[in-house]
């Protein structure tokens, strides 16, 4: 029977590799490396690594060096933006939306602040030009001429 002496415990031999017990089972697996089984009465078996198997696993193994550590994706507090960049962020998302080159009724009193009723009066007097799609649509263009 063997000794603990014999070899590495696996839970030794991850902690020393800064690795898993899970990852440390599959480099064994990847390097063909069996290991012993230490049993004993009323506790689990302990797995114990070779020590020439063990000095293999860690000729195998990456060092990480000191100062390698990749950024943190985790969530943290945003970088302050100066106050007049939020302010033009802030009018460039609310600008108005474009409006099409002709406006119904509806749209050409919100855009001209004129009554739809006004507005009805000119086309039919012939004062203001509008074109009979689905209703009544007016230019943008000739809205602003008689505005001005």
């Amino acid at each position: 029977m063997a000794k603990a002496e014999d070899g590495v415990p696996k839970r030794d031999a991850a902690k020393q590799l800064g690795i898993s017990e899970h990852t440390v089972d599959r480099k064994l697996s990847d390097l063909n490396i069996t290991c012993t089984q230490l049993t004993g009465p009323g506790r689990r078996p302990l797995i114990v690594i070779a020590p020439e198997d063990f000095e293999r696993l860690k000729a195998e193994m990456i060092p990480i060096e000191a100062g390698t550590v990749e950024e943190s994706t985790a969530l943290g507090p945003r970088p302050t933006r100066p106050t007049q960049e939020l302010i033009a962020l802030l009018r460039t998302s609310l600008a108005a939306p474009s409006l099409p080159w002709f406006l119904d009724l509806r749209s050409a009193r919100a855009y001209s602040g004129l009554t739809p009723a006004f507005l009805r009066r000119q086309i039919e007097g012939g004062t203001l030009k509008a074109v009979k799609d689905v209703g009544w649509k007016v230019s943008r263009h000739d809205l602003d001429r008689l505005a001005a």
